[in-house]
């Protein structure tokens, strides 16, 4: 009897928390980002732009890259190390609204519906492989925020992109 008792509380107990976890479980899906280079032909000391831009689902956002240390993560773009190019300036949000933040008490930057990032790049050689990934969080409306990366590839030969990648 009371075998059948524990093995009943232990039933109880494992239904408990995968009620628990199906309940909490944050089921957001990443961003679908599209990535572009600006420019299909590049020349030493030329510049050209990366753009990355994606829909969010209705009443989520993205936090974007231009507000100050607070909590919320802003995107960012980390790069492979490459002696044939350099970054020019900050990524740059395209159509962010800042608003002041109820749970961090920050003001912050964000994107809703739309999102467009775009980073310059200075050419040094043309030929070369940009490459990395960003890094963004997402949040719905139900208060959930979930971290993501999303890579991303281009490459250009004798001046001239040959491939762009991404990987959503």
């Amino acid at each position: 009897m009371d075998k059948f008792i524990s093995m009943k509380k232990l039933l109880l107990l494992w239904l408990t928390l995968t009620c628990s976890l199906l309940v909490f479980s944050q089921h957001v899906k990443p961003a679908e980002w599209t990535f572009a280079v600006g420019e299909d032909k590049v020349e030493t000391a030329g510049e050209i732009e990366l753009v990355f831009t994606t829909d969010i689902v209705e009443g989520g956002q993205i936090y974007s890259s231009d507000f100050g240390d607070c909590p919320p993560i802003k995107a960012k773009i980390e790069f492979a190390e490459s002696e044939k190019w350099v970054a020019v300036d900050e990524l740059k949000p395209i159509g962010a609204h800042k608003y002041t933040n109820d749970i961090f008490e920050y003001e912050v930057s964000a994107f809703k519906e739309k999102a467009e990032l775009r980073q310059t790049i200075k050419v040094l050689e043309p030929s070369l492989t940009i490459e990395g990934k960003l890094t963004y969080q997402i949040c719905t409306k139900e208060g959930y925020c979930v971290l993501f990366n999303f890579p991303f590839k281009a490459q250009f030969k004798e001046g001239v992109k040959i491939e762009t990648e991404l990987s959503n």
